[in-house]
Parts: structure tokens; C-alpha cells; sequence
């Protein structure tokens, strides 16, 4: 067999290489929903055994955020902060000083892995979570939730640092 005939018959189209790399990335995303989801009904488990519930209308009710580090970094990676000015009126030339922060899908496959995994999880355990974005307010009772790609506005400059992806789980049983 000459060289020729080898790179023939290891070539493979751009299309066959991109839907073999979706795909690992897709089981990367489902493998990590699997981890997240038993790490909540640890945690419900946990919470249960430690009496840590209310009594809604006869049942029992367990509400949690999720610690910041449960989410993993390729669903959403950083915040990104963008500034701008808003002009209220004609006198207002330079406008309101704003800042919205949000967050990008970091890798679409991966993301979608992830959450149609999880969802099928968490719903046949009847588990509520949603993954929101949080800004934790220096100094303040008064934190911020937020769909994270939609994000959220602020009237004054934010560090990225006080940003963070949490799952706000409720159950009822």
C-alpha cells in the first residue's frame, strides 16, 4: 500500500470529524448532569435527615441554593460585563452610566448534553431547579438573581467576582 492509498483510507470529511467532536462533547455535558443531579439529592437527603424542611399545607418542603462550585465552568464560563449610557433626557448629553452583565452558552453541545440530561433527571425525581445567575451584593442583604443569558442591568461599575451560576432547588414530598 502506498502513501495515497493510506490518506485514503483514513480521510474523513471536515462534517464526519465536527459530528464525532459534537458528540463527545454531548456525553462530556450528560456525564456532568448525572454528577450534578446526585449531588442535589445528596443534598436533599442531607438537609431531610438534619430536619431542615417545612410543613407547606401537610407536606414536607426542602428550599436550597446549590453551592457555587456545582454548576460546571463549560455550561456558561465567565460573566461577561458590558458598560453603556442610557440618555433620559435632552439635558442628560452623556447619559446614565449602566452595566449589564450576562452569560454566554461556553459550548453549545456540551450545554446541550447537559441540560437535556438533567432535565429528565431532575423531572423524574420531581425536583424544581433553576439554574439562575446570582450577583452577591458586597455589604447588602439584597443579592441579585438573574436568568443568566438574559443577564442584568446595574446602575454602577460590578466586579465579575461577586457573579456566580447556582441552582435554586425546591422539592415537596
Amino acid at each position: 500500500m502506498n502513501f495515497r492509498d493510506e490518506l485514503n483510507e483514513i480521510c474523513r470529511t471536515p462534517e464526519e470529524v465536527s459530528a464525532e467532536k459534537s458528540s463527545k462533547e454531548y456525553k462530556e455535558g450528560a456525564e456532568c448532569a448525572t454528577y450534578v443531579h446526585g449531588y442535589i439529592k445528596d443534598e436533599i437527603r442531607k438537609r431531610v435527615k438534619n430536619g431542615e424542611y417545612k410543613i407547606v399545607d401537610g407536606k414536607k418542603h426542602v428550599k436550597f441554593y446549590t453551592d457555587k462550585d456545582t454548576f460546571p465552568f463549560g455550561l456558561y464560563g465567565h460573566p461577561v460585563i458590558r458598560d453603556f449610557r442610557v440618555n433620559k433626557s435632552f439635558f442628560n448629553k452623556l447619559g446614565d452610566y449602566r452595566v449589564k452583565v450576562y452569560y454566554n452558552i461556553f459550548n453549545i453541545d456540551y450545554y446541550h448534553g447537559f441540560m437535556d440530561t438533567f432535565t429528565k433527571l431532575i423531572e423524574e425525581d420531581h425536583i424544581h431547579v433553576e439554574i439562575i445567575g446570582f450577583y452577591d451584593k458586597p455589604n447588602s442583604i439584597h443579592n441579585v438573581e438573574f436568568v443568566p443569558t438574559d443577564g442584568v442591568v446595574f446602575d454602577s461599575a460590578v466586579s465579575k467576582y461577586n457573579f456566580s451560576i447556582l441552582g435554586k432547588c425546591e422539592i415537596t414530598f
